[in-house]
């Protein structure tokens, strides 16, 4: 829990950081305080899914992805997690574990479909993981569900009894050399989508500010980005430690996960990288202190965005930029 505006910030203004953003900081309850993810997305991970145009549907994952209304009817953006494990090779987490940890707790669901050697050793440690696991999603083949084997009684068990719903199960089946035996999905296509939707739709919009937790940490990050339009990573991190979140890691990596979540986008100009949101959204539901006199957040917002002008001003190009990146969810 963070501690009162009072007691954790210094009365002194500081030339580094906008007034106005301390003022609206210090009239902030915190204790009250909701976020929401600006927009949600799936981390994907399952069976091949070949890069080069191939029309034999090698797992269910590749069918999913070259179904035309997979997408719209799911509703979510897609991450998938070799394009993310691409990325990770130029961060400084010390495992790929730490890695898709914070990539999952920003996510919406973490879904894997268990079809490969490769996607049942990630089921077995991202079931195991005590951060992975709350967002983990599972679709299995009803064959490999029946039968006795450590997947089954293991991490399968392991989250549903949890939650029953943790786990989708569907009767597609594959030849014996590999490959998806079409007939077999195109049944099912519609209720597995039905359930991968259902699963996002229960996850919590709103979700309480807690000090020290990683989801508000990274939310904390994009609404400091937010406010500021454009911001270098210097003066990300003199907001983040006014305002005492204290990042369980390195921000650079908070950064790239931010971006495989396609929340932020970078732009290097001049001598200096800016970092800049891609969604037009406020991801705080504001809670006032009771002695603070005005409680209107977008008279509050609208000050400090006249005042960060002043304090923050930005090369036009950057503005522009960061501006015209900005879309609604």
């Amino acid at each position: 829990m963070i501690p009162p505006p009072s007691s954790c910030l210094s009365k002194v203004k500081s030339q580094l950081i906008d007034p106005v953003f301390e003022d609206f900081v210090a009239a902030l309850n915190f204790d009250k305080l909701r976020v929401e993810r600006p927009k949600d997305f799936v981390f994907f991970c399952g069976g091949a899914n070949p890069t080069a145009a191939d029309r034999t549907r090698v797992s269910l994952r590749h069918y999913l992805l070259n179904k035309k209304s997979f997408f719209k009817r799911v509703k979510a953006d897609i991450v998938l997690a070799e394009q993310a494990n691409q990325l990770y090779r130029d961060t400084k987490y010390e495992n790929l574990i730490d890695f898709e940890a914070d990539i999952a707790c920003i996510a919406t669901l973490v879904l894997v479909i268990a079809e490969s050697a490769g996607s049942l050793a990630e089921l077995g440690a991202f079931a195991s993981h005590p951060t992975i696991s709350k967002a983990l999603r599972v679709i299995i083949q009803n064959q490999y569900y029946n039968q006795e084997s450590f997947i089954r009684f293991g991490p399968i068990q392991l989250l549903q009894n949890s939650r029953e719903e943790n786990v989708g199960v569907f009767p597609w089946r594959t030849f014996e050399r590999g490959g998806l035996i079409i007939s077999s999905v195109n049944p099912h296509y519609g209720e597995i989508v039905a359930y991968i939707r259902a699963q996002i739709d229960n996850t919590p919009v709103k979700t309480l500010f807690k000090y020290g937790d990683s989801l508000s940490a990274f939310v904390t990050i994009y609404w400091i980005i937010h406010l500021l339009v454009a911001a270098p990573i210097g003066v990300i991190e003199r907001y983040l430690e006014y305002v005492k979140m204290v990042l369980p890691g390195n921000l650079r990596d908070h950064l790239y996960s931010l971006t495989i979540a396609g929340w932020i986008k970078s732009h290097p100009y001049g001598g200096q990288t800016y970092y800049f949101t891609t969604i037009d959204k406020d991801p705080f539901d504001y809670r006032f202190r009771a002695e603070i006199s005005s409680k209107d957040s977008l008279r509050w917002k609208a000050d400090l965005a006249k005042s960060l002008q002043r304090t923050h001003p930005l090369k036009k190009h950057v503005r522009l930029l960061a501006l015209d990146s900005r879309r609604r969810p």
